[in-house]
């Protein structure tokens, strides 16, 4: 199994089903995930999830067909938790 510990993992589409799975699977290896989702309400619900199991995550409200959007939860994620390390691709190439 890959260990995140302690790196920054963005989850696009975090609120749903297989993006939900996704970020709880890198937090309970330690990652610091950026749950993104154009739905607040599912990114929330993921990050409660994520925290009852003892992991670390903030959701960020983010439309990835807006490059605004992105760009803004971008820099928030780096406020949040620092430097980005990964995204899903990178996740998925181990």
């Amino acid at each position: 199994m890959r260990d995140f510990q302690e790196k920054t993992i963005i989850i696009t589409g975090g609120g749903g089903g297989i993006g939900s799975a996704m970020a709880r699977h890198i937090a309970s290896r330690g990652g610091l995930v950026a749950v993104f989702d154009r739905d607040p309400n599912a990114a929330e619900k993921t990050v409660s999830a994520i925290k009852a199991e003892g992991g670390t995550a903030q959701a960020f409200a983010c439309d990835i067909t807006v490059r605004d959007q992105v760009e803004q939860a971008v820099a928030n994620t780096e406020k949040a938790f620092g430097s980005i390390v990964a995204s899903p691709r990178e996740v998925v190439r181990g």
